[in-house]
């Protein structure tokens, strides 16, 4: 089983007795980034690249990146306005 999105590739690992391991790659460079696999001490499927990331921490993350590129636009605008004026 493979599943492509824009910027990665995810197949199936090998599986564990209980639960399944996904590998994911770059895309474009074929590069493994890292697994999806069951973290016990947090009871959930987690991403791990050396370290351990729940979904939250991605969510909490992906937040911070959106509202910073919003900042980013927002203060550019500004910029812009200034040097017209």
């Amino acid at each position: 089983m493979s599943i492509e999105t824009k910027h990665l590739v995810i197949t199936e690992a090998k599986p564990k007795p209980k639960t399944k391991v996904w590998n994911v790659h770059n895309k474009h460079t074929k590069e493994l980034l890292g697994q999806v696999l069951w973290y016990a001490p947090f009871r959930q499927y987690c991403f791990d690249d050396g370290i351990i990331y729940a979904e939250s921490c991605l969510n909490d993350l992906g937040k911070f990146l959106h509202d910073q590129m919003a900042l980013r636009k927002v203060e550019k605008t500004e910029r812009l306005e200034k040097i017209r004026t």
